[in-house]
């Protein structure tokens, strides 16, 4: 099965911070491809949400190469 297009996951972790990481689906189950790291306020959740698009726009090919 090929994956989809890489998106941007939020979940919380056992803590209460938010991990931001981009996430791609295969089949059925999300598979992280890349953990951009944890957010303790909404602030730092936006801070890694962008880093999430300049990744996605600058450098897409860098996500699709790793399995």
């Amino acid at each position: 099965m090929t994956p989809v297009s890489p998106f941007l996951g939020k979940v919380k972790t056992p803590s209460g911070a938010t991990a931001v990481q981009i996430v791609a689906k295969v089949g059925r189950t999300n598979r992280v491809i890349e953990h951009l790291g944890s957010a303790h306020t909404p602030d730092e959740s936006a801070l890694e949400e962008l880093a999430a698009f300049e990744v996605n726009v600058l450098a897409p090919n860098a996500l699709s190469s790793r399995s």
